[in-house]
């Protein structure tokens, strides 16, 4: 059958693993279901590592036994080359499209120091990125059919926007609790602005999972100050969830994460209608548009990460205008729109 399609991927399931791609493949799962799309799910989250061959022979039967038109490999750069490997073998015998959904921004560099895996993406029918920039990266090794799609939601939230932004402005953090996510630089830079002005003038909450190992280290920095609260894991599947980012003013993310692609809580954050403080890393500022909908600063630099929360204390008013601006930017990002692109490309 045409409409018979397998995506292999992560997904929430048992084992409640909430992260980029998870949501991003069930957001694309349910839609596809939706629009009555035969679907095979092929769940990568468990530690597929530890058995290998169990792993493969469970693939290989799932996809001989269902045959699938179309396989849609959707699973982040750490483990997508094996995946690709195995998928890559029965696609000759089978003679099924492979679209490759690119998740995180690593695989250009993957590309330039293995030429092998210039060939195994180059054996794929359609390879979908979420950046311009990933996308050119990957034209200039020498990968061919790169499309660009962004990274998408499922919303129907309507943010209601105040017309005014008092002190203390109130910023959240949304995204896993780590170093490299750039937490601990975010909560410095909010000690260090309401110690020199004597007062509180910015308040962080933060939400998300903590990574394993810096539980101790994360419940230190709490203590630090007394305008510092972690407020726990919240899912984007439930509108309240947007509801209660929309009661903030602004979304700081200082990421330097190494595999960061295209982080989808930036939408989330335009979705709620809160402009968003970006590290200028990777290919944020092609999300974020500078003093449109929200402010970039010099990645890991504290000094410029201070100025940029200054200029947003001494701008209350634009404050509101990129709140506007961010309800118009996510529209680009609804699963309905970019789904359209999507189809166009697999149906061929």
């Amino acid at each position: 059958m045409k409409n018979k399609l397998m995506i292999i991927g992560g997904f929430p399931g048992s084992q409640n693993k909430i992260g980029g791609e998870t949501i991003k493949n069930m957001i694309l799962a349910n839609k596809l279901k939706e629009m009555g799309y035969d679907l095979k799910i092929f769940d990568t989250t468990f530690d597929w590592r530890k058995n290998k061959i169990k792993t493969s022979v469970k693939l290989f039967w799932q996809i001989c036994m269902y045959h699938p038109s179309r396989i849609l490999l959707s699973v982040a750069s750490t483990g997508a080359i094996p995946f690709l490997c195995k998928v890559n073998f029965l696609k000759k015998i089978l003679r099924f499209k492979l679209l490759y959904l690119v998740i995180g921004g690593t695989i250009g560099e993957k590309v330039n120091k293995n030429i092998k895996i210039r060939r195994l993406l180059n054996y794929c029918d359609k390879i979908f990125v979420e950046t311009l920039g990933l996308k050119e990266e990957l034209n200039h090794t020498g990968v061919n059919n790169v499309i660009y799609l962004p990274n998408f939601k499922d919303f129907s939230f309507a943010p209601n926007i105040t017309k005014k932004v008092s002190l203390p402005l109130k910023i959240f953090f949304f995204s896993r609790v780590c170093r490299e996510k750039g937490i601990e630089l975010a909560v410095k830079a909010v000690k260090i602005i309401n110690n020199k002005r004597g007062e509180t003038v910015l308040v962080l909450d933060m939400y998300g999972p903590i990574e394993k190992g810096y539980k101790l280290g994360f419940e230190k920095l709490l203590r630090s100050s007394k305008n510092l609260k972690y407020k726990g894991i919240i899912s984007t599947f439930k509108e309240e969830t947007y509801n209660i980012l929309s009661g903030y003013d602004l979304m700081i993310f200082p990421t330097y994460h190494f595999g960061e692609g295209f982080p989808g809580v930036i939408v989330d954050s335009f979705i709620a209608g809160v402009p968003v403080l970006a590290s200028d890393w990777k290919y944020n500022s092609e999300i974020v548009s500078d003093e449109k909908t929200g402010r970039l600063f010099k990645a890991q630099n504290l000094d410029d990460l201070i100025e940029k929360l200054k200029w947003f204390i001494e701008h209350p008013e634009k404050i509101i205008e990129m709140k506007f601006n961010c309800i118009k930017e996510a529209k680009k990002y609804h699963i309905n729109y970019v789904i359209l692109n999507l189809l166009a490309e697999i149906e061929q």
